[in-house]
């Protein structure tokens, strides 16, 4: 079940982001798999999440289930690392993300190295939830 700062970040990216934006979440949530954010977030905003592993069974290629979620999963392990931790996952993905959206309840080192690092400028802030657009092209 999301919560009211799941739905404020949900309702800031829908006003402040275009359709065409792609967005890299990272989750506290142990297991991706149960993370409402990470599930919900493409339905109610209608923009990409590359990190979102439901509904990739269908895709082909490198976009499957199969190939994606081993490097999600190690993703999120980013939470506890920084910047070069992300940069490593790169090419690696299916996608590239505009966004990157850290849900912590605890303070997750990640977002240190963000906020430190000139590549990303943070664009949304609750105590739970940080939004940082990335500042390469």
């Amino acid at each position: 079940m999301l919560g009211t700062a799941e739905l404020n970040a949900i309702n800031w990216v829908k006003s402040n982001t275009d359709k065409t934006d792609s967005f890299l979440i990272l989750d506290e949530q142990d297991n991706l798999l149960l993370s409402p954010l990470t599930e919900w977030f493409p339905a109610l905003t209608n923009r990409r999440s590359i990190a979102t592993i439901q509904g990739t069974e269908w895709l082909s290629k490198d976009k499957h289930y199969n190939k994606q979620f081993p490097v999600i999963n190690s993703l999120h392990a980013c939470l506890y690392g920084d910047v070069n931790c992300l940069k490593y996952f790169n090419n690696k993905l299916a996608d590239k993300y505009k966004y990157i959206i850290i849900s912590a309840k605890n303070s997750a080192p990640l977002l240190a190295s963000l906020e430190n690092n000139p590549g990303f400028t943070l664009v949304y802030s609750s105590p739970t939830i940080k939004i940082f657009r990335s500042n390469t092209k």
